[in-house]
């Protein structure tokens, strides 16, 4: 899997975006969804489902864990609170998180509080206090102390953009790139994933360090 698909990686909660029931698990075509939780209550006049404590939701290879999680059917908006916690075993995809809200009409995704993406197989991390996913335009947007790994490539930021088009992240906000022990900052950084290029645009300015030689004479 490579680090351009993110965005339906980051899809996380799609699997529960159809109307659920007071039942502990439902069928589809595709995979059957069972569901945990110490508590359930479900109103048919507003139809609304809420699902209360230690709740875990499972497909094959994948788990979604929270507090709680609700679910509109009316507007088709599922949320979760509390620890939010996806798996994607088969992608080795993580992602975590206070609280999830996602729109199904839009394909709309908001991970809050802590929100932290962890993309195994590429060494790829994300971290920011806010994450929006726009699923349809193939874009993500970052907010607040954002801070993108890979490898021995860092880079972080108050606010960044993610494009499926052209794989790259354009960081804004004192953006700064750590490079082993170099360091560079600029008005805006753009990242490319796939081929770890970096370009530096206005005000560019940093530490380039570079290994001296070791002193002395060596011994035969």
């Amino acid at each position: 899997m490579r680090a351009a698909k993110i965005l339906p990686l980051l899809f996380f909660i799609i699997f529960i975006a159809v109307p659920l029931a007071a039942k502990t698990e439902f069928k589809s075509n595709k995979a059957i969804t069972n569901i945990k939780a110490d508590y359930l209550k479900f109103n048919s006049k507003k139809k609304k489902t809420l699902f209360y404590g230690n709740v875990v939701l499972t497909q094959p290879a994948i788990t979604l864990k929270a507090d709680s999680i609700i679910s509109y059917e009316n507007n088709k908006i599922v949320e979760a609170y509390g620890k939010v916690y996806y798996n994607n075993s088969r992608d080795s995809v993580e992602a975590t998180g206070k609280e999830a809200e996602y729109w199904q009409d839009t394909q709309y995704i908001v991970l809050k509080g802590d929100a932290y993406i962890k993309i195994i197989k590429d060494t790829l991390t994300i971290k920011a206090d806010r994450i929006d996913f726009y699923t349809k335009k193939s874009i993500a947007k970052f907010y607040d102390n954002v801070r993108i790994s890979k490898k021995e490539l860092s880079a972080t930021c108050g606010y960044a953009v993610y494009s499926d088009t052209g794989k790259k992240f354009v960081l804004y906000d004192s953006p700064v790139v750590i490079r082993n022990s170099d360091r560079f900052a600029s008005d805006t950084i753009i990242v490319y994933i796939n081929s770890k290029e970096v370009e530096m645009l206005g005000n560019v300015h940093g530490k380039l360090y570079q290994t001296k030689p070791k002193s002395g004479v060596s011994k035969k």
